[in-house]
């Protein structure tokens, strides 16, 4: 085509953008899976675990052993990594070079959930501070499941966690849990529950507990009572397993020598328990909207203040204030009985003592008469 001796072809151009699918996105930018195990009963992992599972790269697990067994009764089959307390340190930063590769890393613990009493924090902190994607998925959880169980106060609770294992520690542990209002929960390695109870009924031995062993699990037991009847009772079952344990919070302090926080010196607020309670005289010097009386003396022993001390009228103020009042009520009376009579009104002092002496002299006369 021809315009002004010049010639141009029309020309289509197609722009084509190739969207990549999400999975290859995340694969391209590395993500960490923080997945939570069965923590007994292996119906308990969910539908989304099994299928991170199946997706990723690689299994960093605690141990090689609990993990194998848990993919293959899920007929699954990954490459294995492990991160315990022994090389947390050295595998951390491999397996961080892992995500940047792209990886796609699934967390797991020997059951529950991963970092919690369990090895992987400074997995999760530096995939954090590297601003790496994370995705948590929740699952089963004895924590939860034995405070549930216990029938405590779940409005606030304690995770205690694991004690010490040195005897003298655990028991100033325990000692400061005593005082502890929340419900605490505590979990301890299976050889060490009768430790742990031995050292609670000496220290709170009325306090009532929960035990929870090998929950989820097809023989669970469940174990209620006080400290010191807990530990009448393992003494002789002799067991050995998972537990957990819960007791409850210490509402009425049975401590007589608790020490308290010391109060604020220089403002602020104040706890409650910092105030002081107040006297009986108090209340009643609210009550009549007094003052407080510098000297410290009783109320009742304060001599009655005249009026006119504080720059107001006397008291004989008051009463002249009275009697005009009660006058003025006579009055009304007076106009009241004038009118029931037809308007007449009441009749002169005077005249009544004149009409009463006028009597009297006619009766005096009549039985006195003179003569003459």
């Amino acid at each position: 085509m021809q315009r002004g001796g010049f010639f141009y072809k029309k020309l289509q151009y197609k722009m084509v953008r190739r969207i990549k699918p999400p999975e290859e996105e995340e694969k391209k930018q590395g993500m960490l899976y923080i997945v939570s195990t069965p923590i007994g009963n292996d119906e308990d992992i969910s539908f989304r675990a099994l299928r991170v599972l199946k997706n990723c790269d690689l299994v960093v697990c605690e141990e090689a052993k609990p993990a194998i067994k848990l993919l293959r009764k899920n007929n699954l089959s990954c490459e294995i990594e492990e991160l315990n307390e022994q090389n947390e340190e050295k595998k951390t930063q491999d397996i961080i070079a892992l995500l940047e590769e792209g990886k796609r890393l699934a967390l797991i613990s020997d059951c529950g959930t991963p970092v919690f009493a369990d090895p992987g924090f400074l997995l999760v902190k530096t995939a954090i501070r590297r601003n790496y994607h994370i995705e948590v998925v929740p699952g089963a959880s004895s924590l939860m499941a034995a405070i549930v169980r216990s029938g405590f106060s779940l409005n606030t609770f304690l995770y205690a966690g694991f004690l010490s294992r040195n005897s003298e520690d655990r028991m100033w542990q325990l000692k400061h849990l005593r005082d502890e209002k929340r419900t605490v929960v505590l979990m301890e390695a299976p050889y060490r529950l009768m430790g742990v109870l031995e050292a609670a009924a000496k220290l709170m031995p009325n306090r009532r507990a929960y035990i929870g062993c090998n929950l989820t699990m097809h023989f669970e037991t469940n174990h209620y009572g006080t400290f010191s009847e807990l530990f009448d009772k393992f003494k002789d079952l002799k067991f050995k397993g998972e537990f957990v344990i819960v007791f409850e919070g210490n509402y009425f302090t049975e401590s007589r020598d608790r020490e308290f926080k010391p109060r604020p010196r220089f403002g602020g607020d104040r706890d409650r328990r910092d105030f002081k309670p107040r006297d009986r005289d108090s209340r009643d010097r609210d009550s009549r909207g007094g003052r407080d009386s510098r000297g410290g003396r009783d109320s009742r022993d304060r001599p009655p203040r005249d009026r006119d001390s504080r720059g107001g009228k006397g008291s004989q103020d008051r009463d002249t204030r009275g009697r005009d009042s009660r006058d003025r009520d006579s009055r009304d009376r007076s106009s009241r009985d004038r009118d029931s009579r037809g308007d007449r009104g009441p009749r002169d002092r005077n005249s009544r003592d004149k009409d009463s002496r006028d009597r009297g002299s006619k009766g005096r006369g009549s039985k006195f008469k003179k003569s003459e």
